[in-house]
């Protein structure tokens, strides 16, 4: 209240009966600050309490669903495959199995012209996307933090994710917790991503040996053996399919720019260079 008077303003809370004009009404004011400020708190309390006992239940606490599913039209604590989308988000994850690193696959999305989450979610009227003004320039412009997001999401294996930030008590703010403190549900909806894959993704991205799978999902017996005679680098495994068989095996090794002679063979030329 001194606040107003000393700007010359009046304040009048008509339901408090307060009048920052009139002495005789002031002296109540500081009591129903306090219990005004109790009251919200107490709401508050009660709203977080709501959302914790939904987001151990399994359900999504998140107001919209990730790049790749929506809310079921009947049912909004479930979702459901957004089939347009959820191609995206698996060629991502196939370029990214075939050794394409992020830069590059973001290369490719905008040469297909394939628009970006942002944009998508706008262009469906969906999520905070639909009130946003955008540049229309960027429609296309995939970068490696949007495709970090995507490759790093386990929602795509079918798993609801809660909890994943919390607000901290000096800034106000949301921070990332560790991954100890999730509260995480398996297999509530329709997978995009298998899990297999998934988690080759995550050992990718963490810079771990990696065994990729073969075409009928197992481990390839020559996976972390095949070295490159010439540069002493780990083979990277590619499977090739034509009409749901196996074609043929490549191993090949990425080599700078500066040495163009990259090794690239089929699977008998490998053996022999294991021998």
């Amino acid at each position: 209240m001194e606040i107003f008077r000393r700007n010359n303003v009046c304040f009048i809370a008509i339901n408090n009966g307060i009048d920052s004009q009139d002495p005789n009404t002031l002296e109540f004011a500081p009591f129903i600050n306090i219990m005004s400020e109790w009251y919200a708190r107490d709401i508050s309390k009660k709203v977080k309490t709501g959302i914790k006992t939904k987001g151990a239940s399994g359900k999504p606490v998140a107001t919209e669903a990730p790049y790749g599913y929506i809310k079921d039209p009947n049912n909004k604590d479930f979702w459901i495959v957004d089939k347009e989308a959820a191609e995206v988000v698996k060629l991502i994850f196939t370029l990214f199995m075939e050794g394409k690193n992020r830069n590059q696959i973001a290369t490719y999305l905008k040469d297909k012209e394939i628009l970006t989450p942002t944009f998508y979610m706008k262009q469906q009227d969906r999520g905070t996307a639909k009130s946003r003004t955008l540049n229309e320039e960027n429609r296309y412009n995939w970068n490696k933090a949007t495709l970090t997001r995507i490759l790093q999401r386990q929602e795509y294996c079918g798993d609801i994710v809660n909890f994943k930030t919390e607000k901290h008590y000096k800034d106000k703010r949301n921070h990332y917790v560790d991954k100890d403190k999730w509260q995480i549900t398996s297999d509530v909806h329709e997978p995009i991503i298998d899990r297999a894959t998934y988690e080759n993704v995550q050992r990718i991205l963490k810079n771990a040996p990696v065994k990729r799978p073969n075409g009928y999902g197992e481990i390839h017996p020559l996976s972390g053996l095949m070295y490159c005679k010439d540069c002493g680098t780990k083979m990277h495994i590619r499977t090739i399919h034509k009409n749901g068989k196996v074609q043929h095996v490549t191993y090949s090794v990425n080599m700078p720019k500066e040495k163009p002679n990259t090794l690239n063979a089929t699977l008998p030329t490998a053996l022999m260079l294991m021998m």
